[in-house]
């Protein structure tokens, strides 16, 4: 079965209900419609598009695969998005298809041509919360190693951010980063975060330092583009 039928076949949890698709609604007009994530430029051949699952399936799945699957740091710092098998590389794109839809989370990915580099995931204070009680507009990002260290990752998250200020009307949103992840730490110093004290925070396995804790304020933020 190729990724484009798991992606038909699963295009609702199988949990989902009248009552969910209601909630859904709702959810979606409380912090975001998908109409609010659009594409935009990081010059040459770059550019931050919406995640397109059916793009992924058709051009980019085999070769992604294979390179998220192999990158040690990506396994490491970004434990879900998990490319270790066919089958868990499947759930992780359906995941993201499907909470779009529903206005829980979503994606960007960071595309030269038909190449996937990197991706930037937009997490809703009820997701945030779901996922680690923190009731506040979050993000995660990961880009492949081999374009690591471009500042192609930093274009992208300055253009999100510009997004989800502009189009979506976000007042702060997080990053929790692995104080072993030196190059994030070194990325977020370079961004317009601000470090917040991290009490309360543990690693995400109970074993490694707690993360720190980064905020961008956004409704203070100002873009030469504005």
């Amino acid at each position: 079965m190729g990724i484009l039928d798991f992606l038909k076949r699963k295009s609702q949890p199988e949990h989902f209900s009248e009552d969910d698709s209601t909630a859904a609604s709702k959810n979606t007009a409380k912090w975001f419609n998908t109409s609010d994530i659009k594409s935009m430029t990081m010059g040459g051949n770059l550019w931050i598009y919406p995640c397109d699952i059916t793009a992924i399936a058709e051009k980019m799945f085999p070769t992604m695969l294979f390179v998220m699957g192999n990158s040690e740091r990506i396994r490491r710092f970004v434990p879900d998005a998990d490319f270790s098998t066919e089958e868990k590389a499947k759930a992780y794109l359906v995941d993201k298809i499907i909470n779009a839809e529903r206005g829980h989370h979503f994606s960007y990915c960071i595309q030269q041509g038909d190449g996937l580099l990197g991706m930037i995931n937009i997490y809703t204070p009820d997701a945030s919360e779901e996922y680690m009680g923190f009731p506040h507009w979050t993000m995660d990002f990961f880009i492949l190693d081999p374009v690591e260290g471009k500042g192609i990752m930093k274009q992208g998250l300055i253009r999100a951010l510009y997004q989800l200020k502009t189009a979506i009307h976000v007042p702060e949103i997080y990053a929790l980063v692995d104080p072993r992840n030196t190059r994030c730490m070194n990325l977020m110093s370079s961004l317009p975060f601000e470090l917040e004290d991290n009490a309360g925070f543990s690693s995400s396995d109970g074993n490694g330092p707690a993360p720190k804790v980064f905020v961008c304020k956004l409704s203070t933020l100002r873009f030469e583009r504005q």
